[in-house]
């Protein structure tokens, strides 16, 4: 958590880091990711460099994501996941 500058220092006054953003995904004929949608702009996946599932608490309040650091056509490597409970996908902010 950080807090805003020139604020001064408190609970209330803090933001979280790293806050995932809703974000729309279009899948290709294999299932996975082949582009999404950003604050409007559109971005085309070129390749998946990475893949891993995560899954937690099952015992309280289950937490199932499968993570996905692609790289997109412009060059950019953003991390997508999909909460594969909810069917709702994020990009994780950097």
């Amino acid at each position: 958590m950080v807090s805003h500058p020139g604020a001064e220092a408190g609970a209330d006054r803090l933001r979280p880091l790293n806050e995932p953003r809703p974000v729309a995904v279009r899948l290709g004929r294999n299932g996975l990711p082949s582009g999404f949608e950003d604050r409007g702009r559109r971005q085309e996946i070129a390749s998946i460099e990475e893949r891993w599932v995560i899954e937690e608490e099952w015992w309280r309040e289950p937490l199932r994501r499968e993570y996905l650091t692609v790289m997109t056509t412009t060059g950019s490597v953003r991390t997508l996941y999909s909460d594969t409970i909810t069917g709702r996908w994020f990009l994780q902010n950097y």
